[in-house]
């Protein structure tokens, strides 16, 4: 038992994580996977004060694991698509905050001012993309994440553990 705990620890250290990645993945060909597709999807907050309507292909879609994401979730990550902000049809209103990502430019978070669903984010570096929460989508099985980031960020009792690709930050 102490070996498969010893080994288990190993393979959840980010740097190990890293490791394992180097040339296995290319980015392009992680983010061409999800272009596959044509979505046209709904979603909106809890309560229903906010809608918005997806038509269009995805960025990408994964599961995050940095510590804003685990803060506003209230879970080890946050699953998330991104879309071309021109595909996206919003009604309602959001409330908002804002930080600095890593990258030093601003992240800004929204949510529903009435029940506190969490649902979209502006990311300042990519600033034609909108990052959507999966689970606001009123059928989120629709959309399957196929990587993780900043899994260097990812909690002890939250470590991914599947087969898909695991980056330690955000994949250039």
């Amino acid at each position: 038992m102490i070996s498969f705990i010893r080994e288990w620890d190993r393979w959840c250290n980010p740097l190990s994580l890293r490791k394992r990645r180097v040339g296995f993945f290319k980015i392009e060909d992680l983010l061409r996977v999800n272009n596959m597709a044509h979505y046209k999807l709904m979603g909106g907050c809890a309560c229903g004060n906010f809608k918005y309507e997806f038509n269009g292909e995805l960025a990408m879609a994964v599961y995050c694991h940095c510590r804003d994401c685990q803060r506003s979730s209230g879970s080890g990550s946050a699953a998330v698509f991104a879309a071309k902000r021109s595909d996206i049809a919003m009604a309602g209103n959001t409330s908002s905050y804002k930080f600095s990502g890593d990258s030093g430019q601003g992240v800004t978070r929204h949510f529903c001012p009435n029940c506190g669903s969490p649902l979209f984010s502006d990311v300042g570096v990519l600033p034609d993309l909108l990052f959507l929460r999966i689970a606001s989508l009123d059928e989120p099985s629709q959309i399957k994440p196929n990587m993780h980031i900043y899994c260097d960020s990812s909690q002890t009792w939250d470590r991914p553990n599947d087969h898909l690709p695991k980056f330690g930050k955000m994949p250039t």
